[in-house]
């Protein structure tokens, strides 16, 4: 593990596991400890979302138990040097959550899954990381100037 921030942008909390699930199962597979802190309490609707999708084959129990009602103020608690922080809120909770990381952890990989309050923000965010994960996986953000993208979009459209 070396020090990685990805972000994820979700409009609902279906819409979030639908993401960061199939992420957080794969590093359960490698044996990768997790830890989630989370603006809200989701354990519910964790426990509801892995009922209902049949159709996702994962480690049911150990994805629950990585503690999706953790709250900020338990940061002070836990130790998460080695550990894969997926962090869950709107903007100003991650930011508040990521500022207290960054003193703390010296390796790292943190996941900020933002939810989307105001679409205007998505850019503001996204500038700030090199990683972005959503349903299909993780991938490396573009950073292009806007010739270089007309001149991708031309080309993807001859």
């Amino acid at each position: 593990m070396y020090n990685q921030k990805i972000c994820s942008f979700h409009v609902s909390d279906l819409h979030l596991f639908t993401i960061v699930l199939p992420y957080i199962n794969e590093k359960i597979k490698e044996e990768k400890d997790i830890v989630a802190i989370s603006q809200k309490d989701l354990t519910g609707e964790v426990k509801k979302y892995l009922k209902n999708v049949k159709s996702f084959k994962c480690e049911r129990e150990k994805i629950i138990s990585i503690g999706w009602r953790r709250v900020k103020e338990e940061l002070f608690k836990e130790d998460f040097s080695n550990k894969i922080v997926v962090v869950i809120g709107n903007n100003n909770f991650v930011d508040e959550v990521n500022e207290f990381l960054d003193t703390k952890l010296d390796i790292y990989e943190i996941v900020n899954c933002y939810n989307v309050e105001n679409g205007n923000q998505i850019a503001d965010i996204i500038r700030r990381y090199d990683i972005l994960l959503n349903t299909e996986g993780k991938f490396k953000i573009e950073k292009n100037s806007q010739n270089v993208q007309k001149r991708k979009t031309i080309k993807s459209q001859l």
